[in-house]
Formats: C-alpha cells, sequence, structure tokens
C-alpha cells in the first residue's frame, strides 16, 4: 500500500502539531510546577510571618500582665499613702484646734491678769 502525496502531508502536518501541543503541554507543566513552588515559598513565609506574631503577641501579652501587677501594687501603695495623709491631717487639724483653743485661753488669761 503507498501512500499518496496528500496522505503524507497530513500526517506530518498531524505529527507536527501533536509535536508542538506536547511541547507546549510540557511547557505548561513547567510553568504550572514553577508556579506552585513559588506559591509554596511564599506559603512558607506567610506562615512563619504568622508564628512571628504569634510569638510576638504571647510576648506582649506577658509585658500587659506585668505592666497590669505593676499598676495594681502601685495603686495599692497610692491608697496606702493617701490614706496616711488623711491620718496625718487628722493630727494636724487637732493640732491647729488645740492651739487656737490654747490661743483663745492665753487672751483671756492676759485679760484676767491684766484686769
Amino acid at each position: 500500500m503507498t501512500q499518496c502525496a496528500s496522505h503524507k502531508t497530513f500526517e506530518e502536518l498531524i505529527k507536527g502539531s501533536i509535536e508542538s501541543l506536547a511541547r507546549e503541554i510540557r511547557d505548561g507543566i513547567r510553568a504550572v510546577a514553577e508556579q506552585s513552588r513559588s506559591n509554596g515559598a511564599v506559603l512558607t513565609q506567610v506562615v512563619e510571618g504568622q508564628a512571628r506574631r504569634r510569638e510576638t503577641c504571647a510576648a506582649q501579652v506577658v509585658r500587659i500582665g506585668n505592666m497590669e501587677d505593676a499598676l495594681a501594687v502601685n495603686d495599692e501603695h497610692h491608697r496606702a499613702f493617701w490614706k496616711e495623709i488623711n491620718a496625718l491631717k487628722k493630727f494636724v487639724y487637732m493640732g491647729l484646734g488645740g492651739v487656737l483653743v490654747l490661743n483663745a485661753l492665753l487672751v483671756l488669761a492676759v485679760r484676767g491678769v491684766l484686769r
């Protein structure tokens, strides 16, 4: 069986098309593989960044907790300080009252002596 010239040309055309399509498919597969590797690298960076953010947030939670504890202690000291100040004010007012009474008594005594 001999092939006619147009049949052979048609076969070569189909063979060339199939080879061209195979090259395009291989190139597409390579491009998809490269993009997948690139996506994997980006995802790895994203995961590492999230892990660093979680560590930073955990450290900040600890720092905030320490600051809240220090603030609570400071509040206690502040309240104790003002409690002492208020107690001292009571004695100061009592002392001033005593001085005023003594001053009034002194004035009365001096008047009594001078009369």
